[in-house]
């Protein structure tokens, strides 16, 4: 069962929201709480295929991994741009439009090469797996994180119950 938490309704067809694990008892956890965005029109495949530009306190990212460490009650702002007037501001970047993320004050997007080198990962480490609480990492091309959502990052020499690599990367970030 998954428990639905709606945070925006911007336009029709639009939605930015969380959703944690109910466990067999009964008990939601939100260590695994997720940000989802939901975009809604005639074609959903091609918004899977073409993802939006997406652009979080002005650095811009292809990568909906990026909304990871975003906590829903940090945004302080969402805005669609649709495709050529994204293109007009953005350039081929967002030729499938963009969506601009502002979050609050403090709030900073970081990459992920500068988080790995502050946590002391050797750079020949940076092609092993990584893994943002449970989850594989699919793309690491223009990754920002929110540093203050990190609870820690870690190299890891031995697989889990849930992660059967022997040797990756965790980054774990902070329930809401």
């Amino acid at each position: 069962m998954i428990k639905l938490k709606i945070l925006f309704f911007l336009m029709a067809g639009f939605t930015m929201s969380t959703f944690a694990q109910t466990s067999a008892a009964g008990q939601v956890s939100d260590s695994t709480s997720k940000p989802i965005i939901r975009i809604c029109g005639p074609s959903r495949s091609s918004i899977i295929s073409k993802p939006p530009l997406y652009v979080i306190n002005g650095m811009k990212t292809l990568n909906h991994q990026s909304l990871a460490t975003l906590n829903i009650k940090d945004v302080e702002k969402i805005e669609v741009i649709k495709a050529e007037k994204a293109i007009a501001i953005y350039d081929t970047a967002a030729a499938n439009g963009a969506i601009l993320i502002e979050v609050k004050g403090k709030y900073k997007p970081v990459s992920l090469e500068k988080i790995l080198q502050k946590n002391k990962i050797s750079k020949g480490d940076y092609n092993l797996p990584i893994f943002l609480n449970d989850d594989r990492l699919l793309n690491r091309e223009n990754l920002f994180l929110i540093n203050d959502r990190i609870s820690s990052v870690k190299l890891m020499n031995k697989a889990t119950d849930k992660i059967k690599e022997e040797r990756y990367i965790l980054i774990l970030i902070k329930p809401e």
